[in-house]
């Protein structure tokens, strides 16, 4: 976190917009208050000293009545799943959330660019594209290289979604429980809620990478943990559950800030504190796996995978 964002005034607006919903949507809030101060905290720190920021939020939520009451200066344009899918329309991003433009579009069926949309799209200087991903039938690097296609010279596409081999996966594969949704039946997915495909961290850089993009920062988030799991992870971030990553274009002047070697870091095979917290037997000396091998990231991606294979057989 930067604290760019006092966690007083978060909690303030956070306090107000909750206490005016019915009763029924508190638990959801509750269960996402940290990763939307996540967000906010990493908008305030990354527009700071811009004049009036342009931000795309693709993927509507309730918390986006908390822009225009966090950051006034913020100029919000939103777009949302179709209508008939449940996406939100322009009477409440326009006319709740104080945003200048809304836009509907199914990102499964239609690529987006700056050319599209009545007005056009156009381009940005952030955007926010948080826990759609695994939520869609369509490569990672194509939508990722369409979204950084929005951006400006030097924009920023902020990404988030569930780390596939975070602790509670792993303890539901050690119970051979498969840790992924069951696939709807036709026609009763209409609110697109089913995680077709969750991420790993390698397969995320790699993406961004394939797009095109330049990764610029790269963490681990603790946000859905409760209190007893977030300590039991406390030194073991790779099984945290939540990925987050912030990219630009490939010709902008940004550059990757210490957190992407420290996460590039964790690639490859669990090791030995990670065994440990998920209750694995330490491997024997003569079964140590080497050390990924230096090198571009997708490589290192193609080395995960590599080694998930031989241990799904």
């Amino acid at each position: 976190m930067y604290h760019a964002l006092s966690e007083a005034d978060y909690q303030r607006e956070w306090d107000g917009l909750v206490a005016a919903l019915p009763p029924d949507h508190h638990a959801y809030f509750a269960y996402h208050q940290r990763r939307f101060y996540e967000l906010f905290d990493s908008l305030a720190h990354y527009t700071a000293g811009l004049d009036a920021p342009l931000v795309l939020e693709v993927g509507v939520s309730g918390f986006t009545r908390l822009y225009q009451r966090l950051q006034p200066g913020v100029r919000l344009v939103t777009l949302d799943r179709p209508i008939e899918m449940y996406g939100e329309s322009a009477a409440y991003t326009m006319g709740e959330c104080g945003a200048e433009r809304h836009y509907n579009l199914d990102l499964n069926r239609q690529p987006v660019d700056p050319t599209w949309g009545e007005p056009p799209l156009g381009h940005f200087d952030y955007i926010v594209f948080c826990e759609v991903l695994e939520h869609l039938l369509v490569s990672p690097a194509q939508v990722i290289e369409e979204l950084l296609g929005l951006l400006g010279p030097d924009g920023l596409l902020y990404l988030t979604t569930p780390n596939f081999f975070s602790i509670h996966r792993w303890r539901q594969m050690l119970q051979r429980d498969h840790p992924q949704s069951p696939l709807p039946r036709r026609g009763q997915d209409h609110a697109a809620s089913t995680h077709f495909r969750e991420s790993s961290m390698a397969e995320l850089v790699g993406a961004v990478e394939q797009a095109g993009g330049k990764l610029v920062h790269a963490a681990y988030s603790d946000c859905w943990e409760d209190e007893a799991t977030r300590r039991q992870v406390a030194e073991t971030p790779a099984l945290w559950a939540n990925l987050v990553i912030l990219a630009s274009r490939g010709d902008s002047r940004r550059q990757p800030d210490a957190s992407v070697q420290a996460v590039t870091a964790t690639f490859g095979p669990l090791s030995e504190v990670e065994r440990r917290v998920l209750g694995l037997q330490p491997l024997a000396a003569s079964t140590q796996p080497e050390a990924p091998v230096p090198g571009r990231l997708t490589r290192l991606a193609q080395q995960v995978e590599a080694g998930l294979s031989r241990w799904r057989r």
